[in-house]
Protein backbone atom coordinates (compact mmCIF):
# COMPACT_ATOMS: atom_id res chain seq x y z
CA UNK A 1 0.00 0.00 0.00
CA UNK A 2 1.24 3.30 -0.66
CA UNK A 3 1.33 6.28 2.02
CA UNK A 4 -0.86 9.26 1.60
CA UNK A 5 0.77 12.23 2.95
CA UNK A 6 -2.30 15.05 4.73
CA UNK A 7 -1.00 18.19 5.09
CA UNK A 8 -2.62 20.89 7.61
CA UNK A 9 -2.11 24.28 8.49
CA UNK A 10 -3.46 24.39 12.26
CA UNK A 11 -2.70 26.27 15.65
CA UNK A 12 -0.15 26.08 17.57
CA UNK A 13 -0.75 23.15 20.08
CA UNK A 14 -2.10 21.43 16.50
CA UNK A 15 -6.05 20.62 18.03
CA UNK A 16 -8.41 19.44 15.67
CA UNK A 17 -10.78 21.91 15.48
CA UNK A 18 -7.82 24.07 14.00
CA UNK A 19 -6.53 21.61 11.37
CA UNK A 20 -7.44 23.00 7.81
CA UNK A 21 -6.72 20.93 4.70
CA UNK A 22 -3.71 22.37 2.58
CA UNK A 23 -2.81 18.61 0.68
CA UNK A 24 -2.83 15.31 0.21
CA UNK A 25 -0.60 13.46 -1.88
CA UNK A 26 1.70 10.58 -2.22
CA UNK A 27 4.48 12.18 -3.39
CA UNK A 28 7.44 13.10 -0.78
CA UNK A 29 8.86 15.33 -2.94
CA UNK A 30 5.65 17.27 -4.11
CA UNK A 31 4.89 17.99 0.14
CA UNK A 32 8.35 19.10 0.84
CA UNK A 33 7.63 21.67 -2.46
CA UNK A 34 3.99 22.64 -0.46
CA UNK A 35 5.77 22.84 2.86
CA UNK A 36 8.63 25.09 1.69
CA UNK A 37 5.89 27.17 -0.26
CA UNK A 38 3.85 27.63 2.95
CA UNK A 39 6.66 28.85 5.35
CA UNK A 40 7.48 31.24 2.21
CA UNK A 41 4.12 32.43 2.54
CA UNK A 42 4.01 32.01 6.59
CA UNK A 43 1.38 30.12 6.96
CA UNK A 44 4.11 26.99 8.57
CA UNK A 45 6.97 28.02 10.59
CA UNK A 46 9.83 25.03 11.04
CA UNK A 47 11.91 25.39 14.24
CA UNK A 48 14.02 23.05 16.53
CA UNK A 49 13.87 25.32 19.47
CA UNK A 50 15.01 28.32 17.98
CA UNK A 51 12.47 31.43 17.42
CA UNK A 52 12.42 34.46 15.30
CA UNK A 53 14.51 32.91 12.89
CA UNK A 54 13.93 34.70 9.18
CA UNK A 55 11.80 32.12 6.30
CA UNK A 56 15.03 31.94 4.35
CA UNK A 57 16.94 30.62 7.51
CA UNK A 58 13.91 28.37 8.12
CA UNK A 59 13.72 26.99 4.87
CA UNK A 60 17.74 26.41 4.54
CA UNK A 61 17.43 24.38 8.26
CA UNK A 62 13.86 22.51 6.76
CA UNK A 63 16.61 21.53 3.59
CA UNK A 64 19.12 20.60 5.93
CA UNK A 65 17.38 18.18 7.84
CA UNK A 66 14.66 16.59 5.40
CA UNK A 67 18.25 15.03 3.89
CA UNK A 68 20.36 14.50 6.91
CA UNK A 69 17.63 13.52 9.19
CA UNK A 70 14.53 12.53 7.49
CA UNK A 71 10.91 13.82 6.74
CA UNK A 72 9.46 12.59 9.66
CA UNK A 73 12.24 15.04 12.23
CA UNK A 74 10.60 17.42 9.49
CA UNK A 75 7.51 16.76 10.11
CA UNK A 76 8.26 16.96 14.56
CA UNK A 77 9.44 20.67 13.49
CA UNK A 78 6.74 21.99 12.11
CA UNK A 79 4.86 24.91 13.83
CA UNK A 80 1.11 25.63 13.21
CA UNK A 81 0.98 22.94 10.41
CA UNK A 82 0.45 19.03 10.89
CA UNK A 83 1.03 15.67 8.68
CA UNK A 84 -0.62 12.59 8.93
CA UNK A 85 0.63 9.69 7.21
CA UNK A 86 -2.32 7.37 6.48
CA UNK A 87 -2.10 4.00 3.74
CA UNK A 88 -4.36 4.11 0.94
CA UNK A 89 -7.67 2.57 1.69
CA UNK A 90 -6.92 2.95 5.63
CA UNK A 91 -10.44 2.88 7.21
CA UNK A 92 -10.63 4.31 10.79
Amino acid sequence: MRNIYILNCCDEWKSCISMSLVAATTSLRKLKSIIIQKVKDGDIEYKRGEDNLSKTQQIKMLRQDWKNEGEGFVFDCLSYGDVEIVEDGEIQ
